[in-house]
């Protein structure tokens, strides 16, 4: 897992992030998840989520291959 550029270790990973009082993010935030193939029939993908200060934080960011799914609070 890679939050703003930098690894933040393996996945299943809780990170928290703060934000302002009103909960909203205090500036762009990006994390994306690699979904490593188990085989040679599978290729292996990134998912990405940007999260910018319109967005209110989410109780928690759900990554499939398919895609990210917020979750609010």
């Amino acid at each position: 897992m890679v939050v703003d550029g930098v690894p933040v270790g393996r996945t299943p990973r809780r990170v928290v992030l703060t934000g302002t009082a009103h909960g909203f993010f205090r500036d762009q935030v990006s994390i994306k998840v690699r979904f490593v193939a188990v085989d040679s029939d599978h290729t292996s993908q990134t998912v990405e989520e940007i999260l910018t200060p319109l967005d209110k934080i989410p109780a928690s960011v759900r990554f499939t291959p398919n895609g990210a799914t917020r979750v609010a609070r």
